[in-house]
């Protein structure tokens, strides 16, 4: 299992460089021409220059002013910087923090800095810097600068979305973020369906009128409005469904594009991703560009239903943009009945061991699918492969992730029949058909770097049937008591197929 990556920390320099498209009335560098003053011994003494020690643990302060005329002309700041990811950074304007947006996440920019934490008049910005005992010579010489932008109302902008989640006969959802505090609602034919929701991520549940039409997401600052038309999946019918599932696009954006762009053309009700969504998920400017703008024209009309991988490393960003079929929309685990089939979520790095709470929460899942013809279930992490994890554990012993998958997964999805485990984590496509006629598909190729088949050793996955290095998703079709499932390449080969009949 991947872990955490340890913090970075100072550069060379340290430089804040603004990024956003603002308007021209707001566009205006607040700190152009700006002095800063430096301090290492806790604001007693100031220096024009950070004269930091040449050793040891050092915090380090920068500061400087500014002036506004006219605070109330900016909705909200800006303030964007290419400081190493990790560096342990503390940011006040006029004395008042300038929280990250969501915890735990590494920001290159803070939006939505509250346009009341400034005054009229003289302002001023601190920078509060930790540089560790390990930090080198050169990265104990730091220059601050700093752009700051106010942001006014016609800057308002869904950065990232609509996103459909979650969806049943009765109700759909929708999840967005917008660049600066916004109301956030959904409208069907001009009319409000769902109550407002204030801030900069929106997650909204709506519930479908008695009469169909056409529902637009709407989000205000003030009287700016933005609308983006929204086209959710209609109710599925009760025996044929068709969808996608798919994993792993991290870390090779050239061929996440071509996968996503093939999976904006597929006609389908649902896509499942298996995780491994960008490269670090705690780096929040990695999300838009890395997975969400390739993957906007699919899930403008297809539903997203997401696992968490080891690369997302707990990301709150999952939690929020990401809307499960649970109570609260936010759960790791997750079910539901969705037409013939019956779905399963879980984050299978969570304790799977016999007697633990997800182990029998997981039982209770099947339990209550009772007579239902079809059961997919959905983790990051295998429970046999022939790629790298398989090739490594096979060597190194079983990771928790795999011991649990064979121990207790594996057994209560045999017991129950399910019809398929669906599962990514290795970069590669793998069909394995354990015993009880449960079927295994690895689907890992949606952009991660692809790895060949790495071992004939049958010890590391004596089940495998099929296995392909090419980049691909999985198509999945119920129809009646039967069920089909197509590996196909961005440019529409098919690798493999399987399909079997409804459980008994």
């Amino acid at each position: 299992m991947r872990k955490q990556p340890m913090r970075l920390f100072v550069t060379a320099a340290l430089s804040l460089l603004l990024s956003c498209s603002v308007s021209l009335a707001a566009s205006k560098n607040l700190l152009a021409g700006a002095v800063w003053q430096y301090s290492v011994d806790e604001g007693k003494t100031w220096a024009n220059s950070a004269n930091v020690p040449e050793a040891g643990t050092a915090t380090l302060r920068a500061k400087t002013t500014f002036s506004i005329d006219d605070p109330a002309a900016f909705a909200s700041f800006t303030l964007t910087h290419a400081l190493a990811p990790g560096a342990h950074l503390q940011i006040q304007l006029n004395g008042q923090e300038i929280a990250p947006a969501l915890k735990g996440m590494r920001y290159k920019s803070y939006a939505g800095i509250p346009a009341s934490f400034a005054k009229k008049g003289a302002n001023e910005l601190t920078l509060t810097l930790e540089i560790p005992a390990k930090a080198k010579a050169a990265e104990r010489q730091v220059e601050a600068k700093c752009d700051l932008v106010g942001l006014s109302p016609d800057d308002l902008k869904i950065q990232t979305g609509p996103i459909l989640g979650a969806f049943g006969n009765d109700y759909f959802t929708v999840t967005c973020r917008t660049n600066m505090p916004a109301k956030v609602s959904v409208v069907c034919v001009g009319k409000p369906v769902t109550p407002e929701s204030t801030g900069m991520y929106h997650r909204l549940r709506v519930k479908r009128p008695a009469g169909e039409g056409e529902y637009e997401l709407l989000a205000q600052c003030q009287s700016k409005s933005v609308r983006i038309k929204l086209t959710p999946q209609p109710p599925v019918a009760a025996d044929k469904l068709t969808f996608v599932a798919a994993g792993d696009c991290r870390s090779v954006l050239r061929d996440w594009k071509l996968v996503a762009a093939a999976l904006g053309k597929v006609t389908a009700q649902v896509l499942f991703f298996n995780g491994d969504f960008v490269e670090d998920g705690l780096q929040d400017w990695t999300w838009d560009p890395e997975f969400f703008g390739p993957i906007q024209p699919a899930v403008s009309h297809m539903p997203i239903y997401a696992v968490m991988g080891n690369h997302e490393h707990g990301s709150e960003i999952v939690h929020q943009l990401f809307y499960t079929p649970s109570d609260s929309g936010q759960d790791e685990n997750w079910s539901q009945q969705i037409g013939p089939g019956f779905f399963v979520g879980i984050n299978g790095e969570r304790n799977f061991s016999k007697d633990s709470d997800n182990a029998k929460w997981l039982e209770a899942q099947f339990q209550s699918a009772g007579k239902a013809k079809f059961i997919f279930v959905f983790s990051h992490y295998p429970a046999w492969s022939s790629g790298g994890h398989g090739q490594r554990e096979a060597k190194d012993g079983l990771s928790d992730t795999a011991k649990w998958a064979r121990e207790t997964i594996e057994p209560l999805m045999q017991k129950y029949k399910v019809t398929a485990f669906i599962v990514g984590h290795d970069h590669d496509y793998e069909r394995s058909e354990l015993p009880g006629g449960l079927i295994e598909i690895t689907t890992g190729g949606a952009g991660a770097p692809t790895v060949p088949f790495l071992s004939s050793d049958l010890s590391v996955n004596p089940y495998s049937k099929a296995y392909s290095s090419k980049l691909h998703y999985c198509l999945f079709d119920l129809d009646g008591d039967t069920w089909t499932m197509k590996a196909i390449t961005p440019e529409g080969k098919v690798i493999d197929e399987c399909g079997g009949k409804a459980r008994e």
